[in-house]
């Protein structure tokens, strides 16, 4: 009865805000404890952001790769440097040659909730962006950056779950993410999946730092996430993301997501393909007038 009461009243106390970086601290022994149930022989040095990545060359290679004596500095070093050829030549010694692919790290992700994945969402985004600022290749290589982070806060979320989940981004997440964007110096798409509720978050640190993302051509922003146009001065195509969030994406001061994207769209001086969906009311008369009034303007 005791041991029930108690885990009834977790989740409870880990909610409380003077909670948060315990709940973060929490979270990180998940996917270690996921990877120890599912196979307790064997535990991956390998960072998990590149598990997540599911290229075919990790995959085929895993365990050579696992042999290793540090396989993060073997993925992770940049080509021709000390450490890396180090590490070649104890790649050899454990069972034959291995050549990283140029491609290995051409498309990143940040997902806490896909098929196969399921992680709180603040935490995992910090662990995440912790390997990948320690990944200069994969800093140096990335071309596309899909960003999803799925709060775990709803009636129907794993208790489990909602309990390891600050209920806020972490001021050290906001700051890691603005180091790791601008350190991908040739990242060209950035698929932007911050839920609308959270946006505000990230607009206040990436504005407060002047964030800017001279490599990004391809844009395709979540729900009141638009600020991130101004930000990439080279911006050629533009999108809107995030599913069905942009069908209800209403806010409490009644501002209009389409026409603040429109707008966010026509300043973007090299812009030359620009789509989005009407969202839940369509493509009404007055919005299509509205947009092709503001296009007109430029």
């Amino acid at each position: 009865m005791k041991l029930l009461a108690f885990i009834l009243l977790v989740p409870m106390i880990m909610a409380l805000p003077s909670f948060l970086s315990v709940q973060t601290w929490l979270a990180s022994f998940q996917q270690p404890l996921v990877n120890l149930i599912d196979n307790p022989l064997r535990r991956s040095t390998i960072p998990q952001f590149i598990l997540d990545t599911r290229h075919p060359w990790i995959v085929a290679n895993r365990r050579k790769l696992e042999r290793l004596p540090n396989a993060e500095a073997f993925l992770c070093s940049m080509p021709n440097t000390e450490t890396n050829e180090s590490n070649e030549k104890e790649t050899e010694a454990v069972g034959g040659q291995l050549e990283i692919p140029p491609d290995v790290f051409d498309n990143l992700e940040i997902d806490n909730n896909r098929e196969g994945i399921s992680r709180p969402g603040w935490p995992n985004a910090l662990e995440r962006l912790g390997e990948m600022k320690r990944c200069p290749r994969a800093l140096n290589q990335v071309k596309t950056l899909d960003v999803t982070i799925f709060v775990h806060s709803g009636k129907y979320c794993d208790w489990y779950l909602k309990s390891l989940e600050p209920s806020q981004p972490p001021e050290q997440l906001l700051t890691l993410f603005g180091d790791v964007l601008e350190s991908m110096t040739n990242l060209t798409t950035l698929n932007w999946g911050i839920d609308k509720e959270d946006a505000h978050y990230f607009e206040a640190a990436f504005k407060s730092r002047n964030l800017t993302l001279p490599s990004i051509k391809t844009l395709v922003p979540g729900p009141w996430s638009e600020y991130l146009v101004s930000m990439c001065p080279n911006l050629e195509r533009l999108e809107n993301g995030g599913s069905f969030n942009w069908y209800h994406a209403h806010m409490p001061d009644n501002r209009d997501w389409k026409l603040l994207f429109i707008q966010a769209a026509v300043s973007a001086p090299k812009l030359k393909r620009f789509a989005m969906v009407g969202g839940s009311e369509g493509w009404t008369p007055s919005y299509v007038s509205g947009m092709c009034h503001s296009f007109q303007s430029r």
